[in-house]
């Protein structure tokens, strides 16, 4: 913790995973939402949906100027934008439907199932890579 946020980072090569303590469902319906704390280095939010080992999830990061990603059946498209502290990022599925947006601001939606019937969220960093979340909430819907 810094700063009252969490700060995400790791010293040495290979990615580290923060995974949250909430088990989905593809037929859940939730949002999860989290606020930029800090600046961090060029990768200031990076995440997965599924499981932090599997490559068949959703996963997803900021870096320098655009989200890109990936996800099943593909790529998640580039979208340049900017993102500050205080942004707030919502990662929503609803009916089978994965929506990402950054305050207002729609950056992908797509239908995905995920083949585990249990899933989580978290973020993950590698070498020299920072990032700060504060207020994350999940919500039901």
């Amino acid at each position: 913790v810094s700063d009252g946020a969490l700060r995400i980072s790791k010293s040495t090569s290979g990615e580290a995973y923060v995974t949250l303590p909430v088990q989905f469902t593809n037929s859940d319906n939730f949002i999860i939402e989290w606020e930029v704390a800090c600046n961090g280095t060029s990768q200031r939010t990076a995440f997965w949906l599924n499981t932090a080992s599997s490559s068949t999830g959703l996963w997803c990061c900021y870096e320098t100027g655009h989200f890109t990603g990936n996800s099943i059946g593909g790529s998640i498209p580039t979208t340049t934008t900017s993102l500050d502290v205080g942004d707030k990022i919502y990662l929503k599925q609803e009916n089978g439907v994965i929506s990402m947006l950054k305050n207002d601001e729609t950056i992908f939606s797509k239908s995905i199932s995920f083949s585990s019937s249990t899933y989580k969220f978290g973020y993950y960093t590698n070498n020299g890579r920072v990032q700060c979340v504060d207020n994350i909430k999940i919500t039901r819907l």
